[in-house]
């Protein structure tokens, strides 16, 4: 096949700077060999990565600990862990400025839409907002670990000022210093991309709209839609619309949408291996990047025998991130799966005809809450934003012009309340059975995730974790009605009443995005993944 002239060019240029692109890099490679001082840790951390580049770092306490996997972090992904903060933060036009968003050519639903909407629109959300909140309910133990870690991170910005990656260099960007924040925010965001319920209820409004006329076929799409669903507005249709397109853009350009995608995950117990051990997989299908999401890291402190709660964990963490999220320690081994349960609802809000900053909870009108908020553009320019809130969540509406709509869309997402998953994440690590491994998952929030155990003792389980709202009634699939207090969630799912499973008849574990439950179990989802998957699973 014959490449364009183009492609020549491009290949011979590039072959003619690499040289210089080397000598201009060579500086802002990690360092593999010699010692290093960093500022802040009480005792000697040995690194040392073996022939698949993956580092096992040892250290005499916790604190050196996480404060060396958040500089070994920071030498290796420290532009990936700004586009990931920057990014969920709502602040990228400041690197990029605010023209057209690159992803263009990959998404036609980004034409005519800027770097400072997208800014807009996450920061609609509110998910750096409902990261800040969630750093005020931590443990102080568990703020100091996330402290430590964010040393390790700043000594790396800080010693390197001068010898940045090559991306800060070409951008002539210089990195803020790492906060707890941040990392919570990366938590909360990775959350907001697996959590199907908004983007699917977004795509169901625009296949209503074209089957307006003809319901029976959406009801065949979605065999849970009431024969008597509610009329849709054209303000509500064109917010929708406005939403939808922007929202499937990003997920299309940063291929994060899990439809088409799927992940895997299964235990079998000691009875159905050769090896006569129980076996634990995990097949987590995000996106394949350069570099990829997860780092593959061997951590350990010496205080104490893992045995005896010390800590030592191997397994995939994800760069901003302390702790290990996918693997195994000496006890127990676990994996996760998205479990794509409704955590969202989307309200229609009726607007105050005089009072535009009054919407109507019962039969009392109430004021929306605003934030102004401020996008740094690149060289110092700012745009002003306001963003409103109601009882339920952000007016989302607002992002497709619905500032002067008498009805404007809210959405109510569990991400938004304050939760402590890395005390979760933390705990879990630790474990050294199924009871510390279900009460490390009693403080995950969002999204909500179908975790697989297995132990050393052969035991292997299930057990579905997140905040699922318990409805009052059947969930809808369009925006209900926000000023009828009946639609209102009443509560969450207790833990102890999510559905789980421990050394099974069968001797096996598994889950593929499917229901986790049968249909005489309210509350969890429309959105499930077909069957086929795990039907071949469990052929195997």
């Amino acid at each position: 096949m014959e490449l364009p002239k183009s492609g020549f060019l491009l290949t011979g240029f590039s072959a003619l700077l690499r040289p210089f692109i080397h000598l201009l890099d060579k500086g802002s490679l990690p360092k593999y060999h010699g010692e290093l001082a960093i500022a802040g840790l009480k005792n000697r951390v040995q690194a040392r990565w073996d022939r698949f580049a993956i580092p096992h770092v040892f250290a005499a306490n916790e604190h050196d600990l996480f404060l060396a996997q958040g500089f070994l972090h920071a030498q290796e992904r420290l532009w990936q862990m700004e586009m990931s903060r920057r990014l969920f933060s709502g602040r990228m036009a400041e690197i990029f400025g605010d023209f057209s968003l690159p992803w263009r050519d990959l998404s036609t639903q980004f034409r005519g839409r800027s770097c400072a909407d997208l800014d807009y629109f996450l920061r609609l959300l509110g998910i750096r907002a409902a990261a800040v909140a969630s750093l005020d309910v931590l443990p102080e133990q568990d703020q100091l670990r996330l402290r430590a870690y964010c040393d390790g991170v700043n000594h790396y910005i800080e010693q390197c000022a001068r010898k940045l990656p090559w991306e800060f260099r070409l951008l002539r960007h210089e990195p803020e210093l790492w906060r707890a924040e941040d990392t919570l925010t990366i938590g909360k965001g990775l959350g907001f991309l697996l959590s199907t319920a908004l983007f699917t209820r977004l795509n169901l409004i625009a296949i209503a709209e074209r089957l307006k006329d003809e319901p029976e076929k959406l009801r065949t799409l979605y065999p849970s839609y009431p024969d008597d669903g509610p009329t849709i507005t054209r303000s509500i249709r064109d917010q929708m619309s406005g939403l939808w397109q922007f929202a499937s853009g990003l997920l299309a350009a940063t291929d994060w949408h899990p439809a088409g995608n799927g992940s895997n995950n299964w235990a079998i117990a000691p009875s159905r291996s050769t090896s006569g051990s129980a076996i634990l997989c995990n097949d987590p299908h995000l996106r394949m990047t350069l570099p990829s999401i997860w780092y593959l890291m061997h951590l350990k402190h010496d205080t104490s025998t893992a045995e005896q709660g010390g800590y030592e964990v191997w397994g995939a963490s994800i760069p901003g991130i302390p702790y290990i999220q996918l693997g195994h320690n000496r006890c127990i081994a676990w994996g996760m799966t998205a479990a794509v349960c409704d955590d969202v609802e989307i309200y229609r809000e009726k607007v105050h005809p005089l009072e535009p900053d009054c919407y109507l909870v019962g039969y009392r009108w109430r004021k929306f809450k605003t934030r102004r908020e401020l996008i740094g553009i690149r060289r110092g320019r700012q745009l002003e934003r306001i963003v409103r809130w109601s009882r339920h969540g952000p007016i989302i509406g607002d992002f497709s012009g619905a500032q002067n709509s008498r009805e404007v869309l809210s959405i109510r997402w569990t991400a938004h309340e304050p939760s402590r998953e890395s005390v979760g994440l933390y705990e879990v690590n630790r474990a050294r059975d199924w009871r510390e491994f279900q009460d490390g998952l009693r403080h995950h929030g969002s999204p909500s995730l179908n975790f697989v155990y297995a132990d050393r003792g052969g035991n292997i389980g299930y057990t579905l974790a997140g905040k699922i709202p318990r409805r009052p009634e059947v969930p809808s699939l369009l925006p209900v009605e926000g000023w009828n207090e009946r639609n209102d969630w009443s509560d969450y799912i207790p833990f102890e009443e999510l559905p789980r499973i421990y050394n099974p008849p069968d001797g096996a574990v598994a889950t593929a995005n499917n229901r986790v439950a049968d249909s005489g179990y309210p509350y969890l989802s429309h959105f499930f993944e077909p069957p086929h998957r795990i039907r071949g699973i469990r052929q195997l």
